[in-house]
């Protein structure tokens, strides 16, 4: 749950509502757990299914709650061949429908309910494109105005390499930085994310429960996993414990 300090203020901010849009970028559950084998057993696709599912529920829930109106664009929405292609389609068709700004996300981030919805509105305001690191080089959001949004540069930019988020910075001559996320692209990933993170967050009572006994054991190996993650980094403010 957000604290009410998140909640977007009565006045200002909050006349900017209509004029935003969340783009929640993720392919469906089933898709999803067969693109990223967190898992791999006799038993990984089912396993690999629940955590697909929570992620994603987790992130729509919390952007639900943001106050904002959320589009998501699953596989079945998204057109183009490229992922730049296709997520640079994706902001196209909102601004199409009118939005004059919009947050883009994907589900690979745990503890999103620590982003202050006002913070992103202020620095878009103030003509900011609004960036949040994660841990490999990339990004977990991306928040730009219509007049920022440049459609053959944002395609053109190197997706899911990790170099994304310096030339992102490059492209982006005004910037507002969030603090640094975890990606959760690997099973390490999700086990350096079960040792780092608030309990109350659902995913890591369905890591207990997937991996039982055996977590403490995996858990062991964390702290070299951690640093390796570290090495990632690109673009830095911090060490990536969820989000710095």
């Amino acid at each position: 749950m957000r604290n009410a300090s998140n909640k977007l203020p009565i006045f200002g901010i909050e006349m900017n509502r209509a004029s935003t849009a969340i783009l929640f970028f993720s392919r469906s559950v089933g898709a999803e757990a067969k693109a990223k084998s967190w898992v791999k057993s006799k038993n990984g696709a089912q396993l690999n299914r629940n955590i697909s599912k929570e992620l994603i529920q987790s992130t729509l829930e919390t952007l639900q709650s943001s106050g904002l109106e959320v589009h998501y664009f699953d596989e079945t929405l998204q057109q183009g061949h490229s992922f730049g292609e296709r997520f640079s389609n994706a902001f196209a068709a909102l601004f199409d429908l009118g939005y004059e700004r919009v947050i883009a996300l994907g589900n690979d981030t745990l503890e999103l309910e620590q982003i202050q919805w006002s913070e992103i509105l202020t620095a878009l305001d103030e003509g900011k494109a609004v960036l949040g690191p994660n841990n490999r080089g990339g990004a977990y959001l991306i928040a730009l105005n219509r007049n920022q949004f440049n459609k053959s540069q944002f395609e053109a930019l190197p997706w899911k390499q990790s170099s994304l988020f310096e030339a992102l910075m490059s492209a982006a001559p005004s910037q507002h930085l969030l603090g640094t996320c975890l990606d959760l692209n690997l099973l390490s990933d999700l086990l350096v994310a079960y040792k780092t993170a608030d309990l109350r967050s659902s995913l890591l009572f369905v890591l207990q429960a997937l991996f039982g006994s055996k977590l403490k054991s995996l858990q062991a190996r964390v702290p070299s996993m951690e640093s390796d993650a570290n090495v990632r980094i690109k673009v830095l403010r911090g060490p990536p414990a969820l989000c710095a």
